[in-house]
């Protein structure tokens, strides 16, 4: 899987070094021929010094494959020359195996080639692929969105993000447990983003924020595929760089991002378990006389969504079920966090005085998304 993402690049690079070389010995073949070496040396020699050292790599790794693999990377090669779809979608996949966990690689190297064709089915969401109706939209306050257009995100570019400011070695192991047996990558960055919401109530994470923030800036400009964006946000940028204030004038940024990407990702798993009136009806009977009250004195529709989140948590099972009842918690709460949370660059969230976070537990509670 080494270099997944760039196999094309390689193949290509490859070939054409090749060509340079041989042009050196075939030169007494055919008139043909020999224009079509002479063609791919011309393009050699026309690189910058670092394309050339590039390629020299690129052709010694390919060299040192065997032949099976060889013919492997020919054929992929050829494949993304017939459908350039293909390339968008092995660079993708290059990002997604860079952010898999140690023990997933590990257990990749037991996997015969049947089994790793099944551990990706299942490990890999293509949502991450695809810039459609399912990417992240985020807009921004008003202040930035005189100069920032809306961001596009896809689900693993929000995944390479959160991955970013909450890294392997800082999650719980209740949180690693959780990311090994989620069923999606949309799942997952759920699970980092409402983590990372939950521990910004904890000073010892608030202390690591203003360096994790500050390089979310290098993401942003590389490894995110909206090009419009990104060109804005780098004119945007380019006044406060190097100066004082520029983490705080990041931060309502990246706060933007993933607050607005926890409740896409919220949504869109709720989504994924559709109930009826009956099973909203029988979700009432159900509770306890207090809830059934508080539910009576809701307007129409927020008695329906109420009833409806219920039933839809009851309809899921296990990682899934505790997921959405810990979104439950962080949308019925967000305004409060938008308002007290400053990712450690001003007051702490939640009540300082009684030492508790903003975000209580995961539970079955009266909060739901709006």
């Amino acid at each position: 899987m080494k270099g997944s993402n760039a196999i094309s690049q390689l193949i290509a690079l490859a070939s054409t070094f090749a060509g340079a070389l041989l042009a050196l010995i075939l030169l007494g073949k055919s008139s043909g021929e020999h224009q079509f070496l002479q063609s791919q040396s011309d393009k050699f020699h026309q690189l910058t010094d670092e394309e050339k050292r590039n390629l020299r790599l690129s052709y010694r790794d390919f060299i040192s494959q065997t032949a099976t693999r060889q013919q492997q990377l020919r054929d992929i090669h050829s494949a993304v020359l017939l459908d350039p779809r293909l390339e968008r979608t092995l660079r993708h996949f290059g990002d997604w195996w860079k952010q898999l966990s140690r023990s997933d690689w590990d257990t990749w190297l037991t996997l015969n080639e049947e089994n790793r064709l099944g551990f990706v089915k299942t490990r890999w969401s293509d949502v991450g692929v695809r810039r459609t109706g399912s990417d992240i939209e985020i807009r921004f306050a008003e202040a930035y969105a005189r100069r920032l257009p809306r961001l596009q995100l896809t689900t693993q570019e929000c995944l390479i993000l959160i991955s970013a400011m909450l890294p392997e070695q800082d999650r719980p192991e209740d949180v690693r447990v959780d990311l090994n047996n989620l069923k999606s990558d949309g799942h997952r960055a759920l699970r980092l983003n409402l983590c990372l919401f939950e521990q910004m109530q904890t000073p010892p994470q608030m202390a690591k924020t203003a360096d994790r923030i500050y390089s979310l800036k290098s993401i942003l400009l590389t490894e995110i595929g909206d090009s419009e964006w990104k060109a804005a946000f780098q004119e945007a940028i380019r006044p406060v760089e190097g100066r004082t204030w520029e983490v705080g004038w990041l931060t309502p940024i990246v706060y933007s991002i993933f607050s607005q990407s926890a409740m896409k990702l919220g949504n869109d798993l709720l989504r994924e378990f559709p109930v009826n009136e009956e099973q909203m009806l029988e979700e009432f009977e159900q509770i306890n006389a207090d809830q059934q009250r508080a539910i009576m004195t809701m307007s129409p529709a927020q008695a329906k969504a109420r009833l409806e989140f219920l039933a839809q948590t009851d309809s899921a099972n296990g990682p899934e079920q505790q997921l959405l009842r810990r979104y439950a918690e962080f949308a019925g709460q967000r305004d409060q966090l938008t308002r007290s949370a400053s990712f450690g660059l001003g007051t702490t969230a939640g009540n300082p005085q009684s030492g508790r976070g903003g975000l209580p537990p995961a539970g079955r509670s009266n909060t739901f998304p709006q």
